[in-house]
């Protein structure tokens, strides 16, 4: 058995100085700044070639008007909740082109919904396309966090292709091996 998820790789053209050492920081294990498209997903073996061609499929017949998708991050989302770990995000204006991307995706892949983790399957529904500051990150950290981020988070940022990522396990090890990646351009 196998995991795989889909993402795209966000290149961010506009983005304030202290923002990539803020991020390498909470994220010290992240593959980089990216848009979760398909929540990762079990997958069986033989399932691998279908995944793959289905997504072929999709992105041969272009769906996607344009060979890139600008998205602007400005909205902070800051975890409120109780749990133990934590993160804080930017949210990204809303903007057709991306929505209509992660829909064809899920409807492409829609038998494949053996998610890794329960809450998954609300977050595509809730589709949120965002940038991830800190990620599940300790009380202490958290407010440490808090302490240094600025007011001026704003980003803008460009996607130009979809990654099908499958592995053993989704660590950012694997996930970055171009051996577990299929890359769909735009």
């Amino acid at each position: 058995m196998k995991l795989f998820a889909v993402y795209s790789k966000v290149h961010l053209t506009q983005k304030p100085t202290w923002l990539d050492e803020f991020y390498k920081k909470y994220n010290p294990s992240s593959s980089g700044y990216h848009v979760t498209l398909k929540q990762p997903c079990y997958l069986k073996e033989e399932d691998i070639p279908n995944v793959k061609n289905q997504l072929a499929g999709l992105f041969n017949s272009a769906p996607i008007p344009s060979h890139e998708i600008i998205l602007n991050f400005n909205d902070l989302a800051i975890d409120i909740g109780i749990g133990e770990f934590k993160s804080i995000m930017i949210h990204a204006e809303h903007q057709p082109s991306i929505h209509k991307l992660q829909k064809h995706i899920l409807e492409t892949l829609s038998t494949y919904k053996d998610y890794v983790d329960a809450e998954s399957e609300a977050w595509e529904k809730n589709f949120k396309p965002h940038l991830t500051l800190a990620s599940d990150i300790n009380r202490t950290q958290y407010e440490l966090a808090l302490k240094e981020l600025r007011n001026d988070y704003a980003c803008k940022g460009v996607i130009q292709d979809v990654s099908l990522i499958i592995v053993e396990k989704m660590i950012p090890a694997e996930a970055d091996n171009i051996k577990n990646q299929t890359i769909y351009r735009l």
